[in-house]
């Protein structure tokens, strides 16, 4: 049994999964008369997670793909200011004792003053996301086993773990890290086909704001990162609660198919705090007895050699999943919506147009759209892979030339951020639009001389 709609559009293009990245490409698809289905393999939605950030190139992309969506964004999220504050975590200091009237962090990294950071719960993005993808353009509990594509001019059919089967022209796989169709496209023997342990795991917890500024003093109201050796936190309040995720340094990889996330004891964080000064240490005291404990997973071991398989692509964390110290992961997903969303709008526009155009093919289009999306968001995203992981070591102390000197490691972590912010998403989407109509006016030109 098929699900697509009986009458055939212009183009249709069938997005695997619904999370940021996935429900991003599906409004802005919509907004452009893209004929757009969502295929969730959850049977409900629930974004997992504590929080997300758009940096601002995220933001500019989100802007291009959809005003609306881009407005409803700004309408759930917080603006800040693009900033990293440093604090040595293993000092023996008392951190409490720190002055309320002056700079109590260590160090800071600081961005432009126009660059802005806009952050919410990532179930919060996601409500809004939906505000703009209508309910009959999302799947739930379609979970794919098999890619199928028969034919030169036939449609692409996605093969559902419940036995039916959904036709598109196009397919966006926004499956995540662990992307279901990156495994089909490469084979499950493939290296590349499941992310790699990135050598760390993350504790994720919530303790009481009043309770944490007894032991931070005027440091506990603002975000702060807290370096030490091997192990590092970033804390920030919510409300009358304080987000802690604490990132340590573990070599030993998971067993095999095993969950990325788990719940482990209070023991096992208290363990992983030992190594830093008194003032973090005692947060032990605030834990709660359970906390939960993920593998971070990334792309960095094996990064892919393309993102476009045919008229099938990977976007998001399925083609570069990162680790998440950079804080970028979900916004480069956002800039990969928007150049794909900008190539397939061209493609369908070029289609609903007929005449010579049509004698191009919807199919040579869409093959040659997915080819420039990779051409221009691999090397991009990759940088963004490997930076991340270097940071994480660098937060960790790990990076033997830089150490635990904050001097250094600020100046590393300005450079690479300069470098995420110095990407042009105008120029970047009006290049590859140029170079599609390019490329479609070639196949025009062999298909009226043949």
């Amino acid at each position: 049994m098929t699900i697509n709609p009986p009458n055939e559009p212009a183009l249709r293009v069938a997005v695997v999964g619904a999370g940021i990245v996935g429900l991003t490409l599906a409004a802005g698809l919509l907004e452009h008369g893209v004929d757009a289905t969502v295929y969730e393999q959850a049977s409900a939605l629930q974004e997992i997670g504590t929080g997300i950030g758009l940096i601002p190139t995220a933001v500019t992309a989100l802007e291009a793909l959809s005003p609306a969506v881009a407005a409803g964004m700004r309408r759930v999220a917080f603006e800040s200011s693009y900033s990293i504050p440093l604090v040595d975590g293993a000092t023996d200091e008392d951190l409490a004792a720190r002055p309320g009237n002056s700079e109590p962090h260590d160090s800071k990294v600081r961005a432009d003053p126009g660059q802005r950071l806009w952050t919410c719960p990532r179930a919060t993005l996601a409500a809004e996301l939906l505000r703009h993808v209508p309910p009959e353009r999302l799947k739930l509990g379609k979970r794919v086993v098999d890619v199928v594509s028969k034919s030169n001019t036939g449609p692409v059919t996605l093969v559902f773990a419940d036995g039916t089967t959904a036709e598109a022209d196009a397919v966006v796989a926004c499956d995540g890290v662990k992307s279901r169709v990156r495994a089909v496209l490469l084979g499950a023997s493939h290296p590349a086909a499941p992310c790699q342990y990135a050598g760390e795991l993350c504790y994720r917890t919530l303790v009481s704001t009043t309770a944490l500024r007894g032991l931070l003093g005027p440091l506990a109201d603002s975000t702060a990162f807290y370096v030490g050796p091997g192990v590092y936190l970033i804390i920030y309040p919510v409300g009358d609660r304080a987000n802690i995720s604490v990132y340590v340094d573990h070599r030993t990889p998971p067993p095999p198919n095993a969950p990325h996330g788990r719940v482990a004891p209070r023991e096992a964080l208290v363990a992983a705090l030992s190594v830093m000064g008194p003032s973090i240490r005692a947060i032990a005291n605030l834990l709660p007895e359970e906390v939960s404990v993920w593998a971070l997973h990334d792309s960095h071991d094996q990064p892919l050699t393309s993102y476009a398989f045919g008229r099938t692509c990977l976007a998001g964390d399925a083609a570069h999943a990162a680790t998440s110290h950079l804080g970028a992961g979900a916004g480069v997903g956002v800039e990969d919506a928007a150049v794909l969303c900008k190539l397939l709008a061209r493609v369908r526009a070029k289609v609903a147009g007929g005449g010579s155009t049509a004698a191009a093919g919807r199919k040579d289009m869409v093959q040659a759209a997915m080819k420039i999306y990779d051409e221009e968001r691999r090397e991009r995203s990759q940088w963004m892979v490997r930076s991340s992981r270097r940071q994480g070591l660098l937060l960790k102390c790990l990076i033997p030339e830089v150490g635990s000197d904050m001097a250094q490691m600020r100046e590393d972590i300005l450079a690479r951020s300069q470098h995420l912010q110095d990407y042009d998403v105008h120029g970047g989407l009006e290049k590859t639009v140029r170079e599609l109509d390019g490329r479609i006016a070639v196949m025009e030109a062999g298909m009226l001389h043949t």
